[in-house]
């Protein structure tokens, strides 16, 4: 778990990550945390190069659905699917699996 899913159950004495710049929450994680911005950096470039396939303007809140629950919305092809997966196995694995 997070440090502040943790913090909530009474498992951790700081919801705080251990960079110390915030809560440690899911979008702390995959968007602000320094500890993980060069393995965040591979995760994007996957996300970045998926966008321009679809050659469409993503926000990075599409981007982050993209990874986190996506959806058809954006006909994506099943070999996008797969790669936006690896990529988000990869980070997670690089991370610990703190999620």
């Amino acid at each position: 778990m997070l440090n502040k899913d943790s913090y909530r159950t009474g498992t951790c004495e700081s919801p705080v990550c251990e960079c110390g710049l915030e809560e440690e929450t899911v979008i702390h994680l995959f968007l602000n945390c320094n500890k993980y911005s060069h393995i965040r950096s591979d995760l994007f470039n996957t996300v970045e190069d998926v966008c321009s396939k679809l050659k469409r303007n993503f926000t990075i809140g599409d981007k982050v659905q993209l990874l986190l629950a996506p959806t058809n919305k954006y006909n994506m092809k099943k070999r996008d699917y797969l790669e936006l997966k690896e990529a988000l196995f990869q980070f997670l694995c690089k991370t610990g699996g703190k999620l």
